[in-house]
């Protein structure tokens, strides 16, 4: 009868279902863990001295920041961190806190003494473990809510050294949480670049913070001498200006507050 074909159409229809369920989907979700786990997996080598990790970085939103270090790395284990990102993560505004994970493994690097640096400045803490392959472990803490000497090196973006000798590798989880936008622009550099490229950065400040001293003060000098009040404002925003500057830079926390 029609009800019976119906019948028979539909259990059919459950039954290749439940094949797929049973078959495909477990593959895929295997697939989609092994793919964030190769994104996740960065090797270190002489021949790269600054490695941009932005793309490499996984990630997994902590809404009600209640994951623990433990929770998190069971999550990256059940596949549960995202990726594929074209671009540096940029999460914006958000109550959120968040887990990132990235895996480093030296292979042929004669480089030991690495910096693990994130360009965004004004995220208020980040917090770092290290899971190296003989068992052991190390948390490291930065950001603008954390006293600046504390601060792996003494430098405007917010770094964290990393001892990582030829031939090992090391399992990395961030814990990122701002009252600000959380960006992650992160890169590596071995210790002789990043010494290198500091000091030509400090020198590009000088001339661009000098520069903008140097309107104020000729400003300044119009304004006592003319008293037209057109240059004591002019002197005011040029200030203003400069001390937002810094404080984006992460310059005003370093030598201000």
């Amino acid at each position: 009868s029609v009800p019976t074909v119906r019948s028979r159409t539909r259990l059919l229809l459950l039954a290749v279902v439940g094949l797929w369920s049973l078959l495909v989907l477990p593959n895929a979700i295997a697939s989609e863990t092994r793919a964030n786990l190769r994104q996740a997996w960065v090797s270190l080598t002489d021949a790269a001295p600054r490695s941009d990790l932005s793309l490499n970085l996984t990630y997994l939103e902590d809404a009600d920041h209640t994951l623990t270090v433990d929770d998190a790395r069971r999550q990256v284990e059940a596949g549960a961190f995202q990726g594929s990102q074209t671009a540096a993560l940029n999460f914006g505004f958000t109550r959120s806190a968040y887990w990132f994970h990235l895996h480093l493994d030296n292979r042929d690097s004669l480089q030991d003494e690495w910096v693990l640096e994130f360009q965004y400045p004004i995220i208020d803490q980040i917090d770092a473990w290290y899971f190296f392959a003989d068992g052991r472990q190390e948390h490291r803490q930065a950001g603008d809510s954390i006293p600046f000497h504390q601060r792996s090196k003494s430098n405007h973006f917010t770094n964290f050294e990393l001892k990582l000798p030829q031939g090992d590798h090391v399992d990395i989880l961030l814990r990122v949480e701002t009252s600000g936008a959380i960006q992650m622009p992160t890169v590596i550099w071995n210790e002789d670049a990043y010494a290198a490229q500091y000091h030509k950065v400090q020198i590009v400040f000088g001339l661009y913070y000098g520069l903008i001293f140097a309107m104020a003060v000729y400003n300044g000098l119009l304004w006592v001498s003319l008293r037209d009040r057109t240059y004591f404002l002019c002197v005011a925003y040029i200030a203003g200006y400069g001390v937002f500057q810094l404080a984006l830079n992460g310059l005003a926390f370093e030598y201000l507050w």
